[in-house]
């Protein structure tokens, strides 16, 4: 059976990479040997160490299945809890997941009496990036203690997952969001502090009063290019338009359908924030309905006739309100750079992602695409790539441009 690829995860961005598992005494830690599975898939190598009353609600012998290691129960002789995390600290993090209200307490007040709080002493201390996934009743994790407590861990450098709250309950978080701050805890040096927008999604055209012409796009880059710019380190991430992937919470989304909506959207952020760049993924439509103030119900079973008249680029007007980096996409069966940046060149876009327009529609959706990259300085053709690996070759190659504001 072949297995289909999951569009929320990032196959190998964790090659290289070794997150321990530590895990507390919550009822949700059920979901712990599918979080491990996940995190293999994105290519880490995974190690689990468990406090008593956790090996109490789950069997260590499940976490060896998952992680295919040995289970870390008890800190022998061998100082586990040191040599787990010693040797290339930058590579190896601690995920605490799920994070109790015990095991916040314990942490952020300096008690190392169980595997985990012992094993979070050495590697804070050890400089070892630590992300902790907290999962409890709401009422616990809002008290005073428990927020004063997950501040301090903060103010230590820890990275916390926010939970999922639903009804009485912060249920720990989905298991992409939680991987996503474990990539963001080892690669959150390359963006940090940028802010970066993302104009994502398609939009429409009035055809009648009740009729719409629709680009084609699903909004799969615009979603990968959020999540890479999360992992990458941005500050702040904004992302206008639509998608049919569900946008991270820790993305500023503001939702547009048409490009008058899309421009209003963007100039106000504009005015809002200083971005450091702007990436615009999205099928925008460069025409609009002639007499488009007063269109009536086309009639059924008539022929007809359609004039669309030319607009002007929506980035072209993001170019006019900006004057730092753009990246635009460009979807055509021309595949001369020359060319194509001529086209664009009032928008004067400082990277052109080029596609070439496939006949059968596999541009759009989860697929691999050839995709060129058209700098004023360079043309780049890494081959065919997934929309994982062209959003996050895009944004390390954005932040090697220098900036132009």
């Amino acid at each position: 059976m072949i297995e289909i690829p999951d569009p929320s995860r990032f196959e190998n961005m964790l090659n290289g990479k070794t997150v321990v598992v530590g895990t507390g005494a919550s009822i949700s830690i059920y979901r712990i040997p599918d979080l491990i599975r996940d995190l293999r898939r994105e290519g880490a190598h995974v190690r689990v160490i468990m406090t008593p009353n956790s090996r109490d609600m789950i069997s260590p012998k499940v976490m060896e299945w998952a992680s295919e290691n040995p289970v870390l129960t008890d800190i022998s002789g061998r100082i586990e809890h040191i040599s787990l995390f010693q040797k290339d600290h930058e590579n190896i993090a601690l995920l605490v997941s799920p994070a109790s209200y015990d095991l916040i307490g314990k942490m952020a007040n300096g008690i190392s009496d169980d595997p985990v709080s012992l094993s979070f002493s050495f590697a804070l201390g050890n400089g070892n990036p630590v992300v902790i996934a907290p999962a409890m009743h709401m009422a616990m994790m809002e008290t005073p203690m428990n927020r004063k407590n997950i501040e301090t861990l903060e103010e230590s450098g820890v990275l916390t997952v926010p939970p999922g709250m639903e009804g009485d309950k912060a249920k720990l978080s989905q298991n992409h969001q939680i991987i996503d701050y474990v990539a963001r805890s080892f690669y959150g040096k390359e963006l940090h502090g940028k802010k970066i927008l993302v104009v994502s999604g398609s939009s429409r055209v009035k055809l009648d009063s009740v009729r719409d012409i629709l680009n084609g796009s699903t909004g799969f880059s615009g979603y990968w290019f959020c999540r890479n710019a999360f992992r990458l380190g941005a500050q702040f991430i904004t992302c206008i338009g639509n998608s049919d992937y569900e946008i991270p919470p820790y993305v500023d989304f503001h939702p547009a359908h048409t490009n008058q909506e899309y421009l209003e959207e963007i100039m106000k952020a504009l005015r809002n924030h200083h971005y450091d760049a702007v990436i615009v993924p999205a099928a925008l439509s460069d025409f609009s309905m002639k007499d488009s103030e007063n269109l009536e119900k086309l009639q059924s079973g008539s022929r007809q006739i359609i004039e669309l008249l030319p607009v002007e680029k929506v980035i072209s007007s993001i170019r006019k309100n900006y004057n730092g980096k753009i990246v635009s996409f460009s979807l055509m069966a021309e595949a001369d750079p020359q060319r194509i940046r001529e086209k664009y060149s009032q928008a004067d876009p400082d990277i052109i992602v080029h596609n070439i327009l496939m006949k059968d529609g596999k541009n759009f959706g989860t697929g691999k695409n050839r995709y060129t990259l058209i700098e004023r300085d360079k043309v780049i053709t890494p081959g065919d790539l997934t929309k994982q690996e062209m959003t996050l070759l895009v944004l390390r190659e954005m932040e090697r441009i220098p900036g132009s504001q």
